[in-house]
């Protein structure tokens, strides 16, 4: 078995689909659909409820700091 050079180790992670790959997640990409759909009907910490994140996390996925990427 052929070991891989260090180049194309870098050229696999660089292919990868954006972050969501490199750490677990707690959401989903549908939650963080159903996030943004909810921005103004109910406070950010009752959405954190639902999702059982923070209310940092809700914050970060509305104003696009997390999940950037994602339409």
């Amino acid at each position: 078995m052929k070991k891989k050079l260090l180049s194309e180790k870098v050229a696999e992670v660089i292919d990868r689909p954006h972050v969501r790959n490199f750490h677990p997640s707690k959401l989903s990409e549908k939650d963080v659909r159903q996030i943004r759909t909810l921005k103004g009907k109910i406070s950010g910490a009752e959405i954190g409820k639902i999702f059982n994140v923070s209310k940092a996390t809700v914050s970060n996925t509305l104003n696009r700091i997390s999940w950037k990427y994602l339409n």
